[in-house]
This record gives structure tokens, sequence and C-alpha cells, in this order.
């Protein structure tokens, strides 16, 4: 009888324990705002895909906070990762997501970035971004053989995709002339409908949204994807790496491509508690299997592709592994890039 009072005791100390860590949990959250930075302006799809997650990721917290989006636009998200590394509370109250292209830039070490990506807290991924370069149905570009052997007139309405076409046309020899000056893919969409240029580049996702004619009809083709990963809706379309002759080349496209396999990625300053990273991973990824959430997420044409924190912050891990090599010549592309927009403003 003695032991089994003892068990009893033991049992009751053990619940009691559990249900004092567990109310602690919630009592930091309950009551509490958790303010979501959003590295861009508003509108758009990143600023779209940003509040669908603040819509929902409190609900899913201990103590379901209340979180609040903040447009915090600025140098390609280098206002907003500066503000999330060095004056950001490191709590648990502050999270956000970030241009991914911002990654890149400070492995290349550029001067105006003081902050490391690496030491941020990821805490997942909702989706990879998964350019695409389509051409227009009436256009002599119906492969991605095509951009050997013929002029391409692609145009660029922003930096990333003109960069893919320096590298292509640097390193693989293709013979893409890029027009610039549209003040947006709707711009330049039109100006492929019209015959002045024969594609561009978007991400699958927004093309299907924008598009959905186009796309039911074959009006455009997918040429190329100039991301990481394929998407499983274009499985025959090859990426720019695929097309790559040699290791050395290959490495210089997986380095330029990191970008989007980081994707529409949440993160939170670096050095939050422990406790603080495994709430907010665990309701990540609860919130990305909730039913509504979903819901929400088709009727935007958002394709979710996750990956958990751990894998985000491996990721972030692998740029220091990339050989100097690889990251002169990332420069050296960079530079040429450089030039061409300089060109562009004359």
């Amino acid at each position: 009888m003695f032991c089994a009072k003892v068990t009893t005791i033991a049992t009751l100390l053990a619940l009691s324990l559990a249900t004092a860590t567990a109310s602690r949990a919630d009592d930091f959250y309950k009551g509490k705002t958790i303010q979501f930075i959003i590295g861009s302006s508003a509108g758009g799809g990143f600023d779209t895909q940003s509040r669908l997650i603040a819509r929902y990721i409190g609900n899913f917290l201990p103590g379901q906070p209340n979180v609040v989006a903040q447009n915090m636009p600025g140098a390609g998200s280098v206002r907003a990762s500066d503000y999330m590394f060095f004056n950001a509370l490191k709590d648990g109250t502050v999270i956000g997501m970030i241009d991914p292209g911002v990654y890149n830039s400070q492995l290349l070490g550029e001067s105006r970035i003081r902050f490391d990506t690496a030491k941020f807290t990821w805490i997942g991924r909702m989706v990879n971004n998964s350019p695409v370069l389509y051409t227009w149905y009436k256009s002599p570009i119906q492969t991605w053989q095509d951009l050997f052997t013929k002029t391409a007139i692609i145009a660029a309405s922003g930096p990333t995709p003109r960069l893919n076409y320096v590298l292509l046309n640097t390193v693989l020899h293709t013979k893409i002339k890029t027009i610039v000056g549209y003040t947006g893919a709707s711009d330049a969409s039109l100006a492929m409908e019209r015959g002045e240029v024969h594609g561009l580049s978007q991400p699958w996702p927004v093309l299907k949204l924008t598009k959905a004619d186009w796309v039911a009809e074959k009006k455009i083709i997918p040429v190329l994807q100039t991301g990481a990963e394929v998407h499983p809706e274009l499985p025959n379309v090859p990426r720019m790496i695929d097309l790559t002759k040699n290791d050395a080349d290959r490495k210089l496209f997986e380095f330029f491509a990191l970008p989007s396999r980081l994707g529409r990625s949440v993160m939170a300053p670096p050095g939050i508690p422990d406790e603080r990273t495994k709430e907010l991973r665990v309701a990540f990824q609860t919130m990305l299997k909730d039913a509504k959430f979903n819901e929400e997420a088709e009727r935007t044409e958002t394709d979710l592709a996750p990956l958990s924190g751990e894998e985000l912050q491996a990721l972030m891990a692998e740029g220091a592994t990339f050989p100097k090599s690889v990251l002169d010549r990332a420069r050296e592309i960079t530079a040429l890039d450089a030039k061409e927009a300089e060109k562009e403003k004359k």
C-alpha cells in the first residue's frame, strides 16, 4: 500500500509539473502581439503570401497571440533584415519574411549587408520560388534549344531575371537579348502579346493565377525553369542547372539558384529562446495542414512546397560550402550584370 501511495504521489507531481510547464508556455504568448515584418511594399505575391501566414499562424501558437503584419520595404529587404537582426526583440514576438536574394548578396560580400542570414532563426518555408521563362505561342522560340540557335528577345521587369540571362549568355552562350523598361509583368506580358518581345519570366503559380486562360489555351510555352527545384506540373521543362556541361558550371548555377530554394520562408531574429523556436516551428507546420489555410492558399493559386525550420537552417549553412572559385565567378557575373544595368540607364 505504501508503494501504491508513493506511485500515486509521484504521478500527481509529474502531472502537476507538466501542467505548470504548459501553463507557462501558454502564458508567454497569451495577450501578446506578434509583429510580422514583410520585407517588401504592399501588393504583389510576396506581400499576399506573407499576410496569409500572418492571418493564421497565431491560431496555432500557445495562447493564440494576435499577429500584426507590417511592411518594411527597402533595398531588396536589406532594411527589414537589418531590423530583424539588430533591433527586433529576440523573445519570439517578432517574425517575418525577407527577399531570398539577400542570401546570395551576403555570400558575395556586398558592403551594404551587415547581418548573417545563417544566424537568423528559420521557422519554415511555405513555397519555393519556381520562376519559368515562357514564350508566346506565335514566337520563334518554342523550345529551350532555340535559346542557343535564335535570338530570344526577352522582357525583364526586374534585376533577378536579367541576372539569370547574363549568366546563361556568359556561361552557356545562349542568345538572349534583354529588353527592359517595363514597369511589371503585366506590362511585359502585353508587350509579348503584341509581338514586341518573345517572352518573359514569372513564378509558375503566379502565372497560373494571373493568366489562367493563357495556360489553359496553351498560348504560352514554358521553356526553361530558372529555380533549383523542378515544379511538379512541369516535369519535362529543364532547369538552367540541367543545361550545364561540367561540375564547375553546375556549381555556379546552383549558387545562383539558392534563393529559389529559400522561397517564401518565415524567420525570426537570431538568439530567440529554444522553447519559442520549437513553438513557432510546430505552429507553422500545423498551420500548413489546416483546412481553412489550404482553402485560402488554393484561392490564390499558392502551391505549397514546405520545408521545416531545421531543413532551412541546414540550407543556410550550405553557403559556407561554396568554394572561393565559385564565389569569384559569381562576382564576375554579378559585375557583368551591373554593367548591363548601367547601359540600360543611359
